[in-house]
């Protein structure tokens, strides 16, 4: 008896568990396939957060090679701006500027002689002695109807870094320290050394 109840026990053991062994299996096919979905999911984030990872170092990278480079150009502005600051400065202490004189008050001559004749009769310059000009003209537009001055008058002349040509003697044609050098060359004689 006992060998005949066996495989009925068997077949009702496989009958039963064909259920279960089958829902088993699916639940397990579906988890392996949500399992493989995951792990595809998993690995598109992980890419796309290593991308992501990639340009933010990039980006930061780029951010201090930018930083570097606004150092760089802020020092080079720093320096152009002393520059010109420099020759701005320069340039104001060769210029005069002269105000109140009435338009057209150069008469026939030309302004860079009537300035000079102006500042050699100011400063009592001897006769035939002019001080160097190498520029001049008046500031602004002539046909200004709003202007109640006459235009400044700004004259250049030269900076003298080492050369004190200031003047110059209309006789001779010479400039006016080499005309006092060939006057007293031993005044200048230790200038030299």
């Amino acid at each position: 008896m006992a060998a005949a109840i066996k495989p009925a026990e068997n077949a009702t053991t496989s009958t039963s568990d064909s259920p279960i062994l089958d829902y088993l299996k699916t639940m397990e096919a579906s988890l392996t396939e949500r399992i493989d979905t995951l792990t595809t999911h998993v690995e598109d984030i992980k890419l796309t957060v290593s991308q992501a990872i990639e340009k933010a170092d990039s980006a930061l990278e780029n951010s201090l090679t930018n930083q570097a480079t606004i150092k760089i150009l802020g020092e080079h502005v720093v320096a152009v701006q002393d520059r010109l600051t420099s020759v701005e400065t320069e340039q104001k202490a060769t210029n005069l500027k002269f105000r109140g004189f009435p338009e057209e008050a150069e008469g026939s001559e030309d302004l860079i002689t009537f300035i000079a004749s102006f500042i050699a009769h100011a400063l009592q310059l001897e006769k035939a002695i002019y001080p160097v000009i190498t520029n001049a003209a008046r500031l602004g537009s002539k046909n200004n109807t709003k202007r109640i001055n006459p235009r400044d008058i700004v004259a250049t002349i030269p900076d003298g870094r080492g050369q004190h040509l200031y003047a110059y003697d209309e006789e001779s044609g010479k400039q006016l320290p080499q005309a006092m050098q060939a006057e007293s060359p031993m005044e200048h004689e230790g200038e030299k050394r």
